[in-house]
Order: C-alpha cells, then structure tokens, then sequence
C-alpha cells in the first residue's frame, strides 16, 4: 500500500492477538531477590478493520503497557502479536520495516510527541522521507492534501508546534500518524490532555478518518464517555488482565464483571445501568505482590471463598465474556 492509497475494510482480522504477556524485573533493595511486575498478563483479543476496540481500566492496570506492544513500540514478554498476516515477533528485516509502517501510534500529550523545531511540513514529511518512494513534490502534495483532511489550512505549513492549540497539535500528531496509510491506529488517551470544548471535535475527526481510510483503532482510555461515543467493542482491565470483553452497547447496557459496574458507576455523565455498583472502594493490590485467587477481590462486594482461591477465566455469558465466578448471580 502506498502512501497515496487508502486502506480498504477486510475481512480477516487486522490485529489479532494470542496470550500477550509483559514481564518486568523490579528490583527491592540490595539482598532482596527482584520481584516479577506483571504489567500484561495473558491478554487475547481480535479487531477487524473499521472498527473500534477500548481498553479502559484504572491507572496502572496495564493499558498504556499493551498500546506499546500493540505499536510494536516494546517487546513483548511472551505471546504473539499478529498485523493481517505477518506475526511481528517472526519478521526481520525489510518486512519489518513493512509492518511497522502498518501501525501507528497517537500519544497523549501532543506537544511532548512533536518536534519543536520542526515546522508542520517537515514534521509530516519525515515519514514519506524515511519510506524514500515518493518525490520531493509528491512528498509536499501528500502533506498538503493529509493537512486538509485533518482541518489544517495550506498556510500553516511553515509554522511549529508552539504555534497551535492543543487541539490543533493533535490534529498535526494525527496527520503524522496517517501519513504511511497505516491498518492500524493505537490511541493512547489522545483527548484527556485536551479541552472538553475541542474533544467531541477531535473525537469525531478520528471517526471521519476511519471512515475516509478504513483503519482499525485501538483505544486505551480512562474516559468512559468518551468511549460510549466512539467504541465498537469495549476490553475492562484490571492488574494487567482483561475482566470483561463485550460489544459496547452490551456492556453499557448490562455489564457483568463487578469492576465494570463499579467504573460505571463512578463515571459522570455516564447513565448508570441496572444494578450498577457503588464506586470503587479502596486501592488496587500492588502489581507486584497480587492477592491469589480472583486478582478483584479484595475490593469485590460479591466474593465469596472461590473467589480467594481460583484465579476466573475469561468464558461467555451472554453477550460478554466475563472473569467473575458469579457473574450470573450478580447480573
């Protein structure tokens, strides 16, 4: 795919994902052993193009961790990641490269992830530089024309980063992610740094983009308004583990695992589903020493001694797949 084609919606998977884990060593002090910080622990999941997953969850349950790995950004400990048809830990080399350009990765804070002394040109440019197949004027047409399709006008071109708003930063960290026509978009919280009065604008610029080139988002967010209005389907994690999966209107509507209950209750703005929880009490267990058992219950209202002693797995109910031992009873 060249960097004037769109992308074309697919059948097949666009990401697809296997028991994804990532490891890291932490030391505690000079005759302390290190201790194993789990930050994503056995995470599966599957997105075709066009469509929108969310990974929401509490700070430091390992969402930014796996938007890295998803961005091919860090290596995963162990698991596979798999971009249409290449896995990415088997590639060397030219495909590589290849597959890297396939995925793309938007930030957080849009002014930290553009180069101040560049100028919008340049900044969009660098890509195209770097893939080396288009023209220097083929080169400034594709700037000009991606700039247009981010709501920048030809006149800003030449100016820096310290030039725009916050939103108009992101739009430009937008346009740079796009400009190789990748398959698939990791967000990484891209509206929390910015004005709630630009974020609907931003949030709907991404819409009309994955429309416009038929990209597969992932989402990582705190923010579950926000990924009422956008998701397609909804991952919750908690400790580095996915506790529910569902279509967003499934989950909403009527989510399963208590902790999804619980962030739906505690999130304004957000109608409260039937039989939501009281917000979430208390703070998570420390990643490096979990509680056995179900890794929630510490703060669940609804565990009982099964709970304590086996870790769920992930299985169906209803439209949800669910890591809860009662999630039928408390439904």
């Amino acid at each position: 795919m060249t960097a004037g084609q769109p992308g074309s919606v697919l059948d097949s998977p666009v990401l697809d994902v296997t028991d994804l884990r990532r490891t890291y060593r932490v030391r505690r002090g000079l005759w302390r052993k290190p201790a194993a910080l789990r930050a994503v622990d056995g995470v599966s999941l599957a997105l075709q193009a066009g469509r929108t997953l969310a990974v929401v969850g509490e700070s430091g349950c390992g969402k930014s961790t796996l938007a890295r790995m998803l961005a091919l950004l860090d290596t995963p400990t162990s698991g596979t990641i798999r971009i249409g048809d290449a896995d990415a830990a088997a590639v060397q080399g030219d495909e590589k490269r290849a597959l890297r350009r396939s995925v793309q990765m938007v930030f957080q804070n849009p002014f930290g992830s553009l180069n101040p002394r560049r100028t919008v040109a340049g900044i969009l440019d660098e890509p195209l530089v770097v893939a080396g197949e288009l023209s220097r004027a083929d080169r400034r047409a594709a700037v000009l024309d991606m700039m247009a399709r981010v709501g920048l006008r030809p006149d800003q071109a030449e100016r820096y980063p310290h030039m725009f708003s916050g939103g108009q930063r992101q739009r430009i960290a937008i346009a740079r992610a796009l400009m190789l026509r990748p398959r698939l978009v990791v967000a990484d919280e891209p509206v929390s740094a910015l004005d709630v009065s630009v974020r609907a604008q931003v949030l709907n610029l991404l819409m009309d983009l994955q429309d416009g080139f038929g990209l597969a988002y992932v989402l990582i967010s705190h923010d579950l308004g926000v990924v009422r209005h956008v998701a397609d389907e909804v991952a919750v994690m908690y400790l580095g583990r996915i506790v529910e999966q569902a279509p967003r209107n499934a989950l909403f509507g009527r989510p399963r695992h208590p902790y999804t209950r619980a962030l739906l209750a505690a999130t304004p703005g957000v109608q409260r589903p039937p039989g939501a929880e009281e917000p979430v009490r208390g703070e998570p267990p420390s990643p490096l020493d979990p509680p056995s058992g179900c890794p929630y219950h510490t703060r669940c209202l609804h565990a009982v001694q099964a709970c304590r002693n086996a870790l769920p797995a992930l299985r169906q109910v209803d439209a949800s797949l669910v890591a809860c031992h009662r999630a039928e009873d408390i439904a």
